[in-house]
């Protein structure tokens, strides 16, 4: 039996009501010449019963314990992958059938890094859906990039060359969760790695509140990362750039912390913002003010 192409990554823990439609969105691909590693962190659901009724060997299933850091199950299913090429599938998100198929035909061309565009999905049944708001084409160099502007796709988008990979040493597990996958891909772009962009929506993201990107992780986030990448470099005093400004307002305001999202507001420069951004923060500045008038 010859290696599969491609080995999809998928960590998950108590995602019953989910993992089904993630594994039928790969099993219907148009490309068939691939495994997925589902790496779950003892689900107390019934994960492992969903999955084990697919009956399909190119399933593989392994239970861990990540104590509660992702990237320790990533990297896990990336030393049991047999593919030449990774992709990754959060076990909530789901692909369309041709994603594996259209990323192949790249491959082809030399890409060794390709991503696309994903359609946000809120709660069951949505009728409408949008693009998912940090998907963009990178501007070179990509680091900066990263740096100023933030995250530019899901990483259920993503598919990599697994020797590439290997050149960062996969995800870093002394990180919080939910940027490892952001950390990984910056340092992929030291090595002048060529970010491929699809510019078609191949998947789709649940951001659900059981999502797990509350306004507290995203906090968390955004100081890691300004520990990580800012505060070493040549910049001036407490400087932030305007993607994490804007994130520290809404997610303070979401947490009612109202005095800390006004410290951030008088950070953000407005004429770098979309209309939609500015109307948002225009709209919390009227309910702060109007709290802080109340009490």
């Amino acid at each position: 039996m010859t290696d599969p192409f491609f080995t999809v990554i998928m960590p998950t823990y108590n995602r019953a009501k989910y993992i089904k439609k993630a594994l039928n969105s790969v099993l219907n691909q148009t490309f068939k010449s691939w495994e997925i590693i589902i790496v779950d962190n003892n689900s107390t659901d019934k994960t492992e019963e969903i999955v084990i009724n697919f009956k399909d060997k190119r399933i593989k299933f392994y239970r861990i314990s990540n104590n509660g850091v992702i990237a320790v199950s990533r990297n896990y299913g990336i030393i049991k992958s047999s593919g030449k090429y990774l992709a990754f599938l959060d076990s909530d998100d789901w692909w369309r059938s041709s994603k594996l198929e259209l990323c192949y035909n790249e491959i082809l061309k030399g890409k060794k890094f390709v991503y696309h565009n994903v359609k946000i999905v809120r709660r069951k049944n949505q009728f409408f859906l949008k693009n998912i708001a940090f998907f963009r084409s990178l501007n070179n160099p990509v680091y900066n990039d990263f740096i100023e502007n933030g995250p530019a796709f899901a990483s259920s988008s993503v598919v990599v060359e697994k020797e590439l990979f290997k050149k960062i040493k996969y995800f870093n597990e002394d990180i919080p969760s939910n940027w490892d996958d952001f950390d990984a891909w910056i340092r992929l772009s030291k090595l002048n790695t060529e970010f491929h962009v699809i510019n078609h929506a191949l998947g789709y993201n649940w951001v659900g509140q059981d999502s797990g990107l509350t306004p507290e992780v995203q906090i968390e986030m955004i100081f890691s990362f300004k520990k990580k990448y800012i505060d070493n470099s040549k910049t001036e005093k407490d400087y932030l750039p305007q993607w994490c400004v804007y994130a520290l307002i809404v997610s303070n305001f979401r947490i009612k912390d109202y005095k800390n999202s006004l410290f951030f507001l008088k950070k953000i420069k407005f004429s770098k913002l979309s209309l939609f951004k500015k109307a948002k923060l225009l709209v919390l500045i009227l309910i702060i003010y109007s709290k802080k008038i109340l009490n």
